[in-house]
């Protein structure tokens, strides 16, 4: 759990607390406002994901394939899926 105590503005408040509630892997707990002096105090869990994906790839033969990728970016492009990421072998 993360206690943060944050002070500014209520608009740059507010947006921040708007980010932060949309964040998958992130989640508010308690959250304490005091108006008068435009202070936020909140508790959250973050639960980052995690930096390697596996990617699964069917040969035409029935085989599946499995490849490890480090910072995975994902984009569809009309029927196009492009898959990018960095993949690290200590042997080689």
């Amino acid at each position: 759990m993360i206690k943060l105590q944050i002070e500014g503005s209520n608009k740059k408040i507010s947006q921040l607390l708007l980010e932060l509630e949309q964040r998958p892997s992130i989640e508010v707990i308690d959250l304490q406002n005091r108006e008068d002096v435009n202070e936020v105090t909140l508790q959250l869990i973050h639960s980052p994901e995690k930096r390697q994906k596996i990617v699964k790839l069917m040969t035409k033969d029935g085989q599946e394939l499995h490849i490890p990728l480090l910072d995975t970016i994902q984009a569809r492009f009309e029927n196009i899926h492009f898959i990018s990421g960095f993949s690290i072998d200590i042997f080689s």
